[in-house]
Parts: C-alpha cells; structure tokens; sequence
C-alpha cells in the first residue's frame, strides 16, 4: 500500500501531527538551503550573532545542522505513517525534551514559547494517552 493510502487509515490526531511534521520537514530543508545558498538573508534574523567562526563556516554548520533535523523529521513522518512505534517513541522523547525547553524558556521571561511549550505536550499526550494512537501503535513499548 503506498503512503496516501496509509495515510487515509490514521486517526485525526494523527493525521493533523503528521501534516505538521510534514511541513516542518519542508521549513528545515528550506533553512538549511537558505543558509547553504543566501547568507545575506540569515544575516537579517534578530538577535543572530556569529561568534568566533569564519562566516562560511558558521552558515555551513547551519545549514547542515537543519538538512540533518529535516531527514530525521521526514524518516519520522514515514514511520508514523508506517505505524511504527520507533518513530512514536522518537517523536514522544523530541516532545518532552522540547517541553523541558520550554519551561526553562518561560522561566527566563520568553512567555512566546508557551505556544510551543503546549503544542509539544498536546502531541506527546496524544501518543501516549488517546485511544487511536493505542490501537495505531499499540503499547507503548511494542516491538517495531
């Protein structure tokens, strides 16, 4: 079966996490394009210094650093829609640590981050908690 017809078999939750992360893959890709090809328009980014690397160097790492974020999202995104648990399990710990992230970010005044901070816990509770991601999946600890 391909990959629109796995997609069709998925609960709601699952399929609005999946589209997220979809597009996510693409705004990484995207980046690390931008800052590989455009160095000027990375420049232009608020509060973006570059400390003690060659300018080169430094959009590089960038740029490598977001292709890299932009496949292990894709490899994700084809796991969920496979209904794996690995990638389940993958998204949960990136959730959680990204929670974690958030309340330091709120502790130190950034209040904006509290939208990322509740979007991380909602897609974390769902896969733990909500009955299709269960049944998709199965237990949390299953074999892949």
């Amino acid at each position: 079966m391909d990959l629109k017809g796995l997609f069709k078999e998925k609960p709601l939750g699952l399929k609005i996490i999946i589209v997220i992360y979809s597009v996510a893959f693409l705004l990484y890709l995207l980046i690390g394009i931008i800052a590989f090809t455009s160095k000027g328009i990375i420049k232009k980014i608020p509060n973006f210094s570059i400390s003690s690397l060659p300018e080169t160097q430094a959009f590089s790492i960038i740029g490598a650093i977001f292709v890299i974020l932009a496949i292990l999202v894709v490899l994700t995104v084809v796991g969920l829609l496979k209904s794996k648990n690995w990638a389940r399990i993958l998204l949960i710990i990136f959730c959680v640590l990204n929670v974690l992230g958030g309340i330091i970010s709120v502790f130190e005044g950034n209040f904006l981050s509290l939208i990322n901070l509740l979007f991380n816990a909602g897609v974390s509770s769902y896969l733990i908690l909500a009955k299709g991601a269960k049944k998709t999946f199965g237990p949390l600890l299953k074999n892949s």
